[in-house]
């Protein structure tokens, strides 16, 4: 199965990187292939792409899953040293190519590398390729290469006793003084973060190729704008083609969709050479990020020829649009707003960590999961976390042809960096090769520098805990990689595309504040406060935010014991990574979800009811914010919050678990991000209804019928209404007291309406108490299961409200609605998508759970 999804990848990848396919030969090297700890004499067979733990568990001598009570037995295999070989056969017709070039995608990732018994390289970045010329060492039939790859933690000690002061650090799973993945360019989520486990890897984790050429090769190019119009696009093709002698009968011809344009004469020079095309596209289709219009692309490919001899072609894909960040002082401060194609775009969407810790195991599935989770969800953006990695283009090339828009970080997250040059220069190369590759994707919206490291430099007394005659150099090294290093190789490779230093910041080097730049609004769950606080103060731009939730009992039953089902127990203290020791000595994430629990519904009868109302309570919370977020636009352009997935079964911020079933929060996420909403809250005794429109200006009505938890209307109002676009309008204001005229505000509930002359185009609720205070009657819930061409679908309805009705199968399967309010008189129809009916056993709300 690895080996076909790996050739569906390297297929698609041909299109979409662009591996030259004319006067060359590619090969990739993924057979054969062994492995064993350094030392000991037995070797194993092996995948590649690959690393030692998936190796190790293929022959079953660790476990096949990480989890609370098995964690510690992975611990020893990242103190050692592991050996990999294969064997492969050269023909002759391969030698006779003028350059064979060893490519090692992927090395993770301080590894030797051998080629027939002689050294080749000394790799010591996983998250650069490497690519060496070795025609003089290849031979006629069967060939070896073998790489030693050294323990990143045993190498990091080294550093990290060499070095002369402490380098702060957070997250990582190991005591202070034995932190080492600062040194390393690894992913920084292997050793450990507050939602995940600690998987040190080594290994190949990405492909080897042997690529055969002649004479000339094309390799690498940009699609650099210059004009962009609805009526024509310009750009600059600019090649970078490599050659063995000079060629003076040479041209050039860009094909767009299969239509070849003109020839254009070039002089290739030898050795190096960087070449500018010039090529247009009248009247082009716009590419448009999700909810906003086709995220279309075009197939562009360009060819070299030596007369009438092809000598070497690339493929890219093209979306034509304009992008930029946009930061204009208003009244608010100075903005921080998307501008897609010149329109303003709020961004909604997440932060995404990678599906599972061992990153080779992320396979086009597990991608396609949380990118199509994503799109039901109504996103446009994606941020790419920068304690992870550098995606898979799978990744990117979905994104593009999806629309949804990538933010991504430069893979710096929470910690200090040494400022030696060798490992700037290891920066830099870095840097310069990713920018590289990505800087053709439509989907790329901006570069950012870190994560949290400006906050935690300041706001966490990193420098302030760094011996006095080292402050400065701490403070120098920040501004050297953040402030060049890396905005230069955006600069360089990628001028057109957005930098920014670090998230959260204000301005460049500049503190977060919430009158410009982007923040991480983390007031809710680490400042134990109500989420209503999120009404009080937001930032311009939101690119962090959450609270966490307990997944389904199902989820969880997976590795722990009956007896430990409690938020209380060992074993679910052990996987709760979130600690909080300003709090309370001994407060972690699963007191912080009992207190956020307490604080909003009546405390819960079991573990189930407990891991419901997290559900509810993460749900309520993220939709909350995301409203308050929308309805204050254009202060406020963008909502990201932390995070969409795990890469384990645990309890986490994310909104859908590690084995794909939706949390309530991503069902309250998908309808808080619709292109057109009503949010109407009750705060301070103020009544507001909002209408946010992300389309263009319409007249609608506004209807307000205000209920008793029975059923029973109290009052109705129909208000006539102009809803901007692109904009939130303020509908309705009303003090409590007089839109209430005496009604309980413990049994009472406002639907909320919006309507045109084709039907209702957005719906809502508000509540007047919190749900622990409110008079729920136990509700008569009855439902029935009908089956129609499309699948399966269940009708509910109920005598009195029902609050959050959650419905539980004991079949996989997809529930259209989950976790809803359901009315008096108003039944509801949801579908369920799965190979056989619904086999419902729990239909459960509000009242089941105290």
């Amino acid at each position: 199965m690895k080996n076909t999804l790996l050739l569906f990848l390297f297929s698609f990848l041909l299109w979409g990187c662009g591996y030259q396919k004319t006067n060359t030969n590619l090969i990739e090297i993924n057979q054969n292939w062994q492995f064993r700890q350094a030392g000991t004499d037995e070797w194993l067979s092996a995948s590649v792409p690959g690393c030692v733990h998936s190796d190790l568990r293929s022959h079953n001598l660790i476990d096949q899953e990480v989890t609370g009570a098995n964690e510690q037995s992975f611990q020893w295999i990242e103190k050692e040293d592991w050996e990999y070989k294969t064997e492969f056969n050269i023909t002759p017709e391969q030698l006779q190519y003028a350059h064979n070039e060893l490519t090692f995608e992927g090395l993770d990732t301080y590894a030797d590398v051998f080629l027939n018994d002689t050294k080749i390289l000394t790799a010591d970045n996983m998250f650069r390729s490497w690519n060496i010329d070795v025609n003089p060492l290849l031979k006629e039939g069967k060939n070896t290469l073998c790489i030693y790859f050294h323990s990143p933690v045993k190498i990091g000690m080294e550093k990290l006793k060499a070095y002369p002061y402490h380098l702060e650090i957070s997250n990582e799973l190991a005591p202070v003084g034995e932190q080492t993945n600062i040194f390393t360019r690894k992913a920084p989520f292997h050793f450990g973060w507050d939602w995940g486990p600690r998987l040190v890897t080594s290994g190949i984790w990405r492909p080897v190729f042997l690529k055969g050429w002649n004479k000339s090769m094309l390799r690498d190019i940009y699609f650099k704008p210059k004009n962009i119009t609805e009526s024509k696009a310009e750009y600059n093709a600019e090649l970078e083609i490599e050659s063995d002698i000079p060629l003076n009968s040479t041209y050039a011809v860009v094909n767009i969709n299969g239509k070849s344009g003109e020839k254009i004469p070039i002089n290739i020079n030898a050795g190096s050479n960087e070449i500018d095309i010039p090529f247009t596209i009248d009247n082009p289709k716009l590419w448009w990020c999700n909810g906003l219009g086709e995220a279309y692309l075009y197939n562009v490919s360009v060819d070299i020829y030596d007369g009438n001899k092809k000598l070497s072609t690339i493929k890219r894909r093209l979306g034509v649009r304009t992008i930029e960040i946009e930061q204009k002082n208003d009244e608010w401060g100075q903005s921080f707003q998307v501008v897609l194609n010149g329109k303003p775009v709020f961004m909604k969407g997440t932060n995404y960590i990678p599906s599972r810790t061992l990153t080779t195991e992320v396979t086009p599935e597990l991608y396609e999961q949380v990118l199509q989770d994503a799109i039901k969800a109504n996103m446009n953006m994606i941020r790419v976390w920068g304690g992870a990695i550098y995606e898979e283009d799978y990744f990117y090339n979905r994104c593009d042809e999806l629309g949804l828009l990538i933010w991504q970080d430069f893979m710096f997250a929470c910690a200090m960096t040494p400022d030696d040059d060798s490992y700037v220069e290891n920066v830099r190369l870095e840097a310069e090769e990713n920018v590289k590759r990505l800087r053709n994707h439509p989907c790329l919206a901006l570069w950012c520098g870190n994560n949290e490291n400006l906050r935690a430099h300041y706001d966490w007394g990193w420098i302030k805990n760094t011996p006095e005659q080292y402050r400065q150099r701490v403070i120098d090294t920040y501004n050297t990689l953040y402030h060049v290093t890396l905005k230069e190789a955006v600069k360089k490779e990628d001028p057109q595309c957005f930098y920014w230093a670090s998230s959260p910041q204000s301005a460049e080097g500049k503190l977060s504040n919430r009158s410009s730049g982007d923040d991480h609004d983390w007031t809710v769950w680490f400042g134990e406060i109500p989420y209503e606080a999120f009404n009080e103060s937001f930032g311009r731009f939101v690119s962090e935010y959450g609270l966490q939730s307990v997944p389904d009992v199902r989820t969880l039953a997976t590795f722990v014991p009956s007896d430990q089902m409690s938020l209380s127990s060992p074993a679910l203290h052990y996987i709760q990574r979130s600690k909080m020791p300003w709090i309370a000595p001994d407060r972690d994430g699963n007191g912080q979800i009992e207190w956020y629990i307490n604080n909003y519904y009546r405390k819960a009868k079991d573990f189930e009811a407990t891991s419901y109302l997290s559900q509810l309570v993460q749900a309520e919370t993220m939709r909350y914010a995301i409203e308050v977020h929308r309805q204050n636009m254009p202060r406020c352009m963008g909502s990201l919050y932390w995070q969409i997935n795990d890469c384990w079964p645990t309890i986490s911020w994310s909104s859908v678990d590690y084995f794909g079933r939706w949390k309530a929060s991503h069902y309250f996420t998908r309808e808080a991000y619709k292109e057109i909403i009503l949010s109407a809250h009750f705060y301070n005794d103020t009544l507001t209804v909002y209408a946010i429109n992300d389309g263009e200006e319409l007249p609608a009505t506004l209807h307000l019928e205000l209920f008793d938890l029975k059923g029973k209307k109290i009052e109705e109002t129909h208000i006539p209404a102009t809803i901007k676009g692109n904009a939130s309008t303020l509908c309705f204001k009303s003090s409590g007291k007089d839109f209430l005229k005496g009604q309980k505000t413990d049994d009472a509930v406002l639907i909320a309406t919006l309507s045109d002359d084709n039907g209702i185009i957005a719906e809502n609720n508000c509540y007047f108490a919190k749900t622990k205070n409110l008079q729920l009657i136990k509700p008569d819930i009855r439902y029935e299961i009908k089956k129609d061409d499309k699948g399966y679908n269940i009708e509910l309805s109920t005598n009195v409200l029902a609050k959050n009705v959650y419905i539980k199968t004991a079949n996989e399967g997809f529930l259209s609605n989950n976790f809803f309010d359901l009315y008096p008189n108003r039944p509801v129809t949801i579908s369920f998508e799965g190979n056989e009916a619904p086999e419902i056993t729990k239909v459960y709300s509000v009242t089941d759970s105290f």
